[in-house]
């Protein structure tokens, strides 16, 4: 494999920065290949004529990069769960199963409807107290 060389100098009035990140910590691949040493992009760079331009450029990078932390920042934790899923599960078996006790005609009765009811409004109610107490929180295992 070749040795990249880094890129320390801009090439005239211009100078090249990364297209997905926009640093500026580029290696140079071959004649018209750079790899971008913060993403690892190889490709064609974004070449910059002013301070100015590259600076709108990074500052719509970086606004693009913050939405997708916003939605993916949050660190994969192996042998974890939130307590946010675990809610989730346990409330769509348990109205899993009463659906299947219902098909199965168990709800015939107004007793058993009743029961049904307060006991939904019951799994409902302590699953809003869990998540709002420990919604953040991952359990172990």
């Amino acid at each position: 494999m070749a040795k990249r060389k880094p890129i320390t100098k801009a090439f005239g009035n211009r100078f090249p920065a990364c297209v997905n990140c926009g640093s500026r910590d580029l290696a140079q691949v071959t004649e018209s290949s750079y790899e971008c040493r913060s993403c690892k992009q190889t490709g064609l760079p974004e070449w910059f004529s002013s301070e100015a331009d590259y600076l709108k450029f990074k500052t719509n990078i970086d606004l693009k990069l913050a939405e997708q932390q916003k939605i993916w920042g949050q660190k994969v934790l192996y042998r974890t769960i939130p307590v946010v899923v675990l809610v989730n599960w346990a409330t769509a078996i348990y109205f899993f199963i009463f659906f299947l006790l219902g098909m199965l005609g168990l709800f015939q009765n107004e007793t058993y409807q009743w029961l049904f009811l307060y006991s939904s409004i019951a799994v409902v109610a302590l699953g809003f107290g869990i998540v709002s107490l420990y919604g953040k929180a991952r359990v172990h295992f």
